[in-house]
């Protein structure tokens, strides 16, 4: 990985090897090889950016915007992102297992944190177009995801932080109860207690 610096911009690229986890990052026996990236970020008046482009060979590829801005106790973000199947992929998958297989799909997050003191509140709102592309769910069904996370964070010390989760998704057909039946919402709670060094 590479990056240069010009006035107020960063450029990078990166070359990985075998990076990804081949059991996520592969369809049936169809698995991606090397991948690479590019991308430049910067700030614009106070607002951040960064724009990046990511190929994960013979499998698919993404391209993201992220723009952010701070408000003191309120921070602002936005996320897009843009992925297409690689042809090899999608010829693959089309001609073996799914032939009405859309190319892409598109999904955009909404961030908004409130931070008081040593506490923040973020919440994430998101909504998914995937038609019957299968990128971000397996499911042929769910042409549209939605999803609502909120994430309270209390950070105990400059290396210490408390963090909880609860996420409300839907999805058509995507997720499995305890019967093994198939159906359309999930909710998911975590709590993280983390250390950094």
């Amino acid at each position: 990985r590479g990056t240069y610096n010009w006035n107020s911009l960063e450029f990078y690229y990166g070359f990985y090897g075998k990076r990804l986890d081949e059991t996520e990052y592969c369809y049936e026996d169809l698995c991606r090889g090397d991948s690479w990236e590019v991308g430049v970020s910067g700030s614009v008046n106070g607002t951040e950016f960064l724009i990046s482009y990511y190929d994960l060979n013979h499998f698919y590829n993404i391209v993201g915007i992220n723009v952010s801005r701070d408000f003191g106790s309120l921070e602002l973000a936005t996320h897009l992102v843009y992925i297409f199947w690689d042809k090899t992929a999608k010829d693959y998958i089309r001609e073996n297992f799914n032939s009405e297989l859309d190319k892409s799909a598109l999904g955009i997050a909404f961030y908004i944190i409130p931070k008081f003191n040593k506490f923040e509140f973020p919440l994430r709102l998101e909504y998914i177009s995937q038609g019957k592309s299968q990128i971000f769910s397996d499911s042929i069904e769910a042409n549209k995801i939605y999803s609502f996370s909120l994430t309270p964070t209390y950070e105990a010390t400059e290396k210490s932080y408390l963090r909880a989760e609860i996420t409300y998704t839907k999805a058509d057909k995507t997720f499995e109860n305890k019967e093994g039946k198939l159906k359309d919402n999930r909710i998911y709670i975590a709590v993280e207690l983390g250390y950094l060094f």
